[in-house]
């Protein structure tokens, strides 16, 4: 008797067929999407919470379908995904101030939206409907709208 074993000769190119196809889902990733995209650049969960911010707990719950992954989330989990494939790509670590690049594309997209943009661009917005004008302070290490 003969066992016949199914053999996939190209599973590096089905792979990343499969990751190409998930960056440009236009949906929000489910938790088997998001395990397998960690996965195939090779972070464990503990790295991957630590480059977006999110812990080990909230990382597991997602992969097993028992939180849904918000639309925020899935944005700096694909970000600090795609920052790490490009590692990847260059065949090194790319380090900016000491942080490789994943670490330091979450760090800024958490910056980013700690600043409250929507809130700001609404008041802009708003600017001429308002009595009190929006003045930009730039001597502030990010440039903070003040009333």
């Amino acid at each position: 008797m003969r066992d016949d074993v199914a053999e996939l000769p190209a599973v590096a190119q089905l792979h990343f067929a499969i990751a190409h196809d998930l960056f440009r889902k236009k949906t929000i990733l489910s938790g088997e999407e998001a395990r397998f995209l960690r996965k195939w650049v090779g972070y464990s969960a503990t790295e991957l919470a630590q480059a977006t911010g999110y812990s080990k707990t909230i990382m597991s719950r997602w992969e097993n379908g028992k939180k849904p992954i918000t639309k925020e989330s899935d944005r700096l989990l694909r970000l600090v995904i795609f920052a790490k494939m490009l590692e990847i790509s260059v065949g090194e670590k790319i380090s900016i101030d000491g942080k490789s690049l994943p670490d330091k594309v979450g760090e800024v997209a958490r910056l980013v939206k700690s600043l409250n943009l929507a809130e700001f661009l609404n008041k802009i917005e708003n600017k001429h409907e308002g009595s009190l004008p929006i003045r930009i302070d730039t001597s502030s290490p990010i440039c903070a709208a003040v009333q």
